[in-house]
Parts: C-alpha cells; structure tokens; sequence
C-alpha cells in the first residue's frame, strides 16, 4: 500500500490489532482482554472472590482485604498519558477481571494531565491514579506531598528516585526516527550521539522536531543535548529544513508519508507501532541513550485508593510488563523482566546499554529556559 495512504488508517486500523495482540499476551496468564465500551467498566457489585481469584493469577502476593476494599469503592478515576496505545488494552482487561470496579479515564499528553492535576489539587478534585512522562514532575509532586505512600505486593526490581510514592512502569528509549530510503548507512553512523545530527550532510534533510514545550520525553532529550553540548547547540539546528511537532505521533506521520526524512527526538515506542503498520521507517538512538521512566501515582486525597492500588500493581505484573515490551516496545520498568520485542531480531536495531544520568529536578529547573532558547530558534 502507497505510504501516503497508510498514514492516514494507521489511527483506525491500530486500535483493533493492538487489542487483539494484547489478548494472546495476557491470555498466557489466564487473563482475557475486551474492546473498551467507552462507559468505563462495569461496577457491578461484588464481594471481591472473583477480582480477587482474577488479579492473584497475576498478581503474586494480592491482599485480599485490598480488593474487597476495591469492590466496596466501586469507581476508579485514571489520568493516564497517551504515549502508547497500549494502555486502552490495559484498561480494557482490567476491567474484565475487575468488574466490580467502575473505570473513568482521561488520556491527554504528559504536560496536559499535569496541568490538570495542578489546578484539581488547588480544588481538591483529585483522581485515583496520575501518570506521567515526566519524571520530574513526578519527582515534584512526590516532593510536596501530592502522593500517598503504596508498597505494591511482590515488587523488588523496581527503582525509584522516591520509593514508595511514584513508580516507574515502563521506559521509553529517545532517538532519530529515519526513513532508510533516505538516509544513507554514513548518515546513519553519525546519528550515535545527538551532535551528529549538525553535521553538513543533513544540511538538505527534511527532518521533523518534536518541541520540548511537549514536557516529558522531549524535554529530558533536549536537556541532554544542551548539557553535553552547550547552550548553542539548539541555535546551531537552525534550518528551514526543520518543521516542529508538538508530538511523536504526528511528526512520526510526517515521516511513514514522505513529508519528512527523520524525526527526532522520538520515542521508541511510536516508532515500533509505526513498524508495525509496515511504515518505512526505522530508529538510531544516541549513546548514551535517553531513557525516560513513565510513571505513576496514588494521589493524596484519591478516592477511590484501594482500587488504585489493584490498578498499579497491575501496571507492574510479569504480565502487562511484557505486553507493553512485546506488543509496543516500552522497555520494562522491572529489571527482571527483559526487553523481548520482536525488533531485536533486526540487524539495524541496537538500543545502547548505557543510560544518560540525569535528575528529575535539574530537567525541571531548565525546562523554562530550555523551551524559550527553542521558541527563539524555532518559534514553535
């Protein structure tokens, strides 16, 4: 199929695939998934024996007393980012093997969700569960008092810069998103550290920049950047080559279509669901790599926290861990759990062991003068 006409059912062909995909993953452990009914679950009463014997199928540890407590709240409000669609099969099976638990969900982009959480502190209009990818905003609220404390059952591979409060779920890697037919293997080989991409020969390449005004992953990209190369290194990208994006999805669009030739910085999980509508497209990363933790909360004042509870200690069992490595190439958040996507199998993947070092809260003290140096350059 032309890619120019891929592009556009890339969106209304995703959502059935990735559904179906996710049901053979969780079937494995004994869980089923079912197509979201937009009403936000079922919230039927219950005494909590089957969410109990559902969720201790893959949940190892479960207190009992927590999912009676679920069922007796009976709602569960989600602020949950759209970085991968995954997270509607999550919740779909979630709510098969917790119908006793009423699902509410917005899903917004990283900055967007903040925002609203902000503002709903302020009012004490708070939800059950916030997600994020920005840690440093996570690192922030943990700061000030925004999460209650949570210990999920069986969890002891998992790092956090504040233990207890937010928890990592899965990584996202940052690289250059490529169209292969336009990049040459020279081109390509320049791309192992962020500064390649100011050498001469992409002086006519089309690329496609994703503002760090989006927050999150963007942001942590550029604050590397600037940090290993000096603040002129966004000034010396100036190009009427570049067109700015507000996101990884659109400007990865720009790529599968032909508009652009590379897009960066870019989130590998964007870039394996564009792999896999069969989009021209491939992914370099930097070395070392940015590896950027999406994370998650029970907020202060929740009120609904037991149901909370069952839903982040879902996000982290053996079983979800693997579908969003699987089926999106989220790298795991549990370091036991390894990364198994297909992709591996390719001879142009390699997604550096080395991680870029960074603190939450240095990104988040640059972040102001990091996106006005980018609007000056860029305007965007």
């Amino acid at each position: 199929m032309p890619h120019d006409l891929l592009v556009p059912r890339l969106r209304s062909r995703f959502r059935r695939q990735v559904l179906a995909a996710a049901v053979a993953v969780l079937a494995a452990a004994g869980v089923s998934a079912c197509a979201d009914d937009g009403g936000g679950g079922g919230g039927t009463a219950s005494s909590g024996d089957t969410e109990f014997a559902n969720l201790g199928k893959v949940i190892p540890g479960l207190d009992k007393a927590v999912v009676a407590a679920a069922c007796q709240e009976g709602q569960l409000q989600l602020y949950q980012i759209n970085v991968t669609p995954s997270a509607n099969d999550v919740v779909d099976s979630f709510k098969q093997m917790v119908p006793c638990v009423k699902l509410n969900v917005v899903q917004a982009s990283g900055a967007e969700l903040a925002q609203r959480f902000t503002t709903g502190r302020r009012t004490g209009d708070v939800p059950d569960y916030f997600e994020n990818s920005d840690p440093g905003i996570l690192s922030q609220l943990a700061g000030s008092g925004a999460f209650q404390q949570y210990q999920p059952p069986g969890i002891t591979d998992l790092a956090s810069p504040n233990p207890g409060l937010w928890f990592p779920e899965y990584n996202i890697a940052m690289g250059f998103l490529y169209r292969p037919d336009r990049l040459s293997d020279a081109q390509v080989a320049k791309l192992a550290t962020w500064k390649g991409v100011l050498d001469p020969t992409f002086a006519n390449t089309k690329m496609a920049v994703i503002s760090p005004a989006a927050g999150g992953t963007p942001l942590v990209s550029f604050y590397d950047m600037v940090t290993t190369n000096g603040k002129a290194f966004v000034s010396d990208l100036k190009s009427d080559k570049i067109t700015v994006f507000p996101a990884s999805r659109p400007a990865g669009e720009s790529i599968a279509s032909g508009e652009s030739d590379m897009a960066w910085p870019f989130a590998s999980t964007t870039a394996l669901e564009l792999l896999g509508h069969s989009a021209p497209v491939r992914i370099v990363f930097p070395t070392p790599v940015d590896l950027i933790p999406v994370g998650s909360g029970i907020p202060t004042g929740a009120k609904h926290p037991n149901a909370a509870k069952l839903f982040i200690s879902y996000m982290l069992s053996d079983a979800v861990q693997k579908q969003y490595s699987q089926k999106n190439g989220a790298v795991p958040a549990r370091s036991s759990v390894p990364f198994t996507n297909d992709v591996t199998n390719q001879p142009w993947w390699k997604l550096p062991t080395e991680p870029y070092g960074y603190q939450p809260a240095e990104v988040s003290a640059a972040a102001p003068d990091l996106i006005a140096g980018f609007k000056s350059a860029f305007g965007g």
